[in-house]
């Protein structure tokens, strides 16, 4: 049983992590990037911080948010997997 709710709260954090990186909010940019124009509606991806805009005048531009939550993002995932694959390798002995 505790083998699947560990299961189940790694997925669920890779889940959400992944939901709330990549809902998309089309308006104003939320952080400034060369050329930007907050009349020009753009596609904001990332809630409730703005990791990246899509503007279709210019391509993607990361905000400065993404060079920090990406990669704890990352980091804390492999964490958690390092810590279920120690649990049940320490369940089997």
């Amino acid at each position: 049983m505790r083998h699947k709710l560990t299961t189940l709260a790694v997925f669920s954090y890779v889940a959400i992590c992944l939901a709330v990186d990549f809902i998309p909010h089309h308006g104003p940019p939320l952080f400034r990037y060369t050329g930007s124009d907050p009349e020009v509606h753009v596609w904001n991806i990332g809630w409730p911080l703005g990791t990246a805009i899509y503007d279709p005048r210019y391509g993607w531009h990361w905000g400065p948010e993404a060079f920090v939550v990406l990669p704890l993002q990352v980091v804390l995932l492999l964490v958690a997997i390092t810590a279920w694959r120690l649990w049940r390798w320490s369940s089997k002995r």
